[in-house]
């Protein structure tokens, strides 16, 4: 009888014992301050999970989190460089991992999920892309939770337990079969979480869809669809035909890529997204249209490797003759990278910009983009300086304030330096230092200022803060709604006009032709320049500029149905504004 009870008592210990190991907290470096804590609850829904699997993935199934601290800010390669260093730590061969991002404005801003699962059984139909829409699932359930607590620390168990609930949920789908059950909604959050950028607009498949099609006229995946915008009607099949000729004219290889929300259910996503990864080809363009069963408001996703790339090529077809020396201004303009206002790329980019601007303002000799021979990786061979001043030889890059932007900033400008001094009289360039801009604004963030350092000889770095002054209140855009419209027509008629015949074209054109524009735009850039939001800028036509391009879904929607990149429209977007700032 002493020798059962022994047994029985040893049995609920190691019972005990391996439920509270069902979750494990992976500590790779812990800077928030806070010692993690496991509830029950946490340990009990883990263990759960692990126990809803089929026999033979149980002994090998673990479930982590771990705390995803970024020093610098939300910054996505920082992120992911941490997952990297999490996951050797983890001793199960399947896992569910989940990440809770924190950097120095918060703790627990976001959450990424990570799974690695068996590749049999029932997870034989799990392909790639419903493992992520599976690992956004999982972390959208756990997003909403930690809101729905009011985000404080305290809440964060309770948060993951609803996200371990979902996996739990998701499992018993695939043990009856079923195999794809997301929502639009999982499908829209997985496209802005994988660098696909929305572009505003109206767009509808059209029938007898070819489906996923073999590689044919450079095309992956011909789905005939239709995106209308600004009162243009585009065939993407079309369009990505067109781009394929352009490129091949250059000596350049392209690929389109087309899908739907469909595709992800039935493994033809997969087909495409393999081919887009694999591919080798210079220029690679991805279409996915988000189609909305119940209503006509589908959206249009495009995605572009390599963006840099693509955006060289096709302002060097426009301004190749004229830039072909180098060592000279090219005024480039920022890519948004995205048109969600919400987007780091987009604010780190039009910071940038803003950033130019006012030190071309304090100093009107300097150079913007300044086109270095030798020096860039992309195919015209032309490094862009962000900034350089020809009377000191000052050179600078601007970059976010983040490990990996801060290692890539010292080694372009220590590059541009040496090849400048090759190239590009007075062959004096040096890093430049004392940087004389402290702070600026950007009106894609009211509540917030970006704060400006030289943290190294030519490297400039920003960092986004709350204000500590009230909010401004920042004028709204106020240019008439066919006003922009009858700009990008203007320039769909004089697409042929070379740089240098555009800026006295505007002039023409604004001074005897459009009138409202002129006045629009000049009233609005004496409103920012008296906004006490932008004393410390003083650089009221970029941010114009930057607000139209960023901000203006016409804008978005017309690079897609005229084809042109934003780099060259945001070029002549600004002659309209300087023009427009000279006039009156």
């Amino acid at each position: 009888m002493r020798t059962t009870l022994n047994i029985f008592i040893f049995f609920i210990f190691i019972s005990i014992n391996l439920r509270g190991q069902c979750f494990e907290h992976l500590d790779i470096e812990e800077l928030t301050g806070f010692e993690p804590s496991h509830n029950q609850e946490l340990n009990e829904q883990s263990c759960n999970a692990i126990n809803n699997l089929p026999t033979e993935f149980v002994n090998d199934f673990g479930i982590y989190d771990f705390a995803n601290y970024i020093i610098t800010g939300a910054d996505a390669d920082g992120v992911e460089e941490n997952i990297q260093l999490a996951i050797p730590k983890i001793h199960k061969t399947y896992y569910l991992l989940i990440s809770k991002i924190s950097d120095p404005n918060g703790l627990y801003l976001d959450f990424r999920v990570n799974l690695n699962l068996p590749n049999s059984g029932i997870f034989a139909c799990v392909t790639d892309s419903k493992k992520k829409l599976l690992e956004e699932k999982i972390a959208i359930k756990i997003r909403e939770k930690f809101a729905s607590n009011n985000n404080i620390q305290m809440g964060v168990n309770s948060a993951i337990v609803v996200g371990i609930l979902q996996f739990i949920n998701s499992v018993n789908l695939l043990k009856a079969g079923i195999c794809c059950d997301y929502s639009k909604d999982d499908i829209l959050s997985l496209m802005k979480s994988n660098g696909f950028m929305q572009i505003p607009g109206t767009a509808h498949l059209l029938p007898g869809g070819l489906g996923i099609t073999p590689r044919s006229g450079g095309i992956i995946g011909a789905i005939p669809f239709t995106f209308s915008a600004g009162g243009a009607t585009l065939n993407l099949v079309s369009n990505l035909n067109k781009e394929i000729n352009f490129f091949a004219s250059i000596n350049k290889t392209c690929t389109g890529y087309l899908s739907q929300n469909s595709d992800l259910c039935d493994g033809k996503f997969d087909i495409v997204s393999d081919d887009f990864k694999s591919s080798t080809d210079n220029i690679k363009i991805w279409y996915h249209i988000w189609d909305d069963p119940e209503s006509s408001n589908d959206i249009l996703f495009q995605k572009i490797v390599d963006y840099k790339t693509y955006t060289e090529l096709k302002t060097l077809a426009i301004y190749g003759a004229e830039k072909s020396a180098g060592c000279e201004e090219t005024n480039r303009a920022f890519n948004c990278g995205s048109f969600d206002i919400t987007d780091e790329i987009a604010m780190g980019l039009g910071t940038g910009w803003i950033i130019q601007s006012a030190y071309k303002t304090m100093v009107p000799s300097s150079k913007l983009e300044y086109s270095i021979p030798n020096a860039g990786k992309c195919e015209s061979n032309f490094g862009y300086a962000d900034i350089v001043n020809p009377i000191t030889g000052d050179i600078w890059e601007i970059k976010p304030e983040t490990p990996g932007s801060i290692k890539l900033g010292k080694e372009q400008v220590k590059n541009y330096v040496t090849q400048a001094n090759i190239y590009c009289q007075p062959k004096k360039w040096k890093q430049g230092t004392g940087f004389p801009i402290t702070i600026v604004y950007n009106p894609m963030f009211p509540k917030d200022e970006f704060k400006i350092k030289n943290i190294d000889p030519g490297l400039v770095t920003y960092e986004k803060k709350p204000r500590q002054s009230p909010p401004c209140d920042y004028p709204a855009i106020t240019v008439p709604s066919d006003a922009l419209r009858r700009m990008l027509k203007w320039y769909e008629k004089h697409a042929n006009l070379s740089e240098k015949e555009l800026k006295p074209a505007i002039v023409k054109y604004l001074a005897f032709e459009d009138h409202e524009l002129a006045i629009t735009l000049n009233e609005y850039i004496e409103e920012i320049k008296n906004n006490s939001c932008f004393i410390a800028a003083g650089v009221a036509v970029g941010i114009v500029v930057v607000t139209l391009i960023c901000l203006a879904p016409t804008v978005a929607a017309y690079l897609v149905t005229a084809g042109m990149t934003v780099g060259v429209l945001t070029m002549n977007i600004r002659y309209f504004v300087e023009t427009s700032d000279n006039l009156y």
